[in-house]
């Protein structure tokens, strides 16, 4: 199965939540999801909440600005990737996980306890 046909149906689930965001999708492109992101508040502790509940969630990419490569070149305010950053957090998704998995992710998202 697809990766992007195991995420639609569970994108339902994360709307309308106060703490979390969905990035933005668009119906003439798809994602292969090797990562499902959201946007959270307070990312450290979701992250360690999903972490206490056996959810592997994470920072994944470091911002590019901050490789190598771009050291010596004039830097400045990035506000946009400064936002991104600070609530970015990649969950699990993939065909190693059963149903129940993407359950006990869902419902860990959901309960907004971080």
């Amino acid at each position: 199965m697809r990766s992007s046909a195991r995420v639609a149906p569970t994108l339902r689930y994360f709307v309308r939540l106060d703490r979390v965001e969905l990035l933005e999708s668009r119906e003439d492109r798809a994602s292969g999801y090797w990562l499902f992101t959201i946007l959270v508040d307070a990312q450290v502790p979701f992250i360690a909440q999903m972490r206490r509940r056996g959810i592997a969630a994470g920072i994944v990419h470091r911002r590019n600005d901050h490789n190598a490569s771009f050291a010596g070149l004039p830097g400045g305010p990035l506000p946009g990737v400064d936002a991104f950053t600070d609530r970015m957090v990649c969950l699990p998704v993939g065909p190693w996980l059963t149903g129940d998995d993407v359950q006990s992710i869902v419902d860990a998202v959901r309960a907004e306890d971080w």
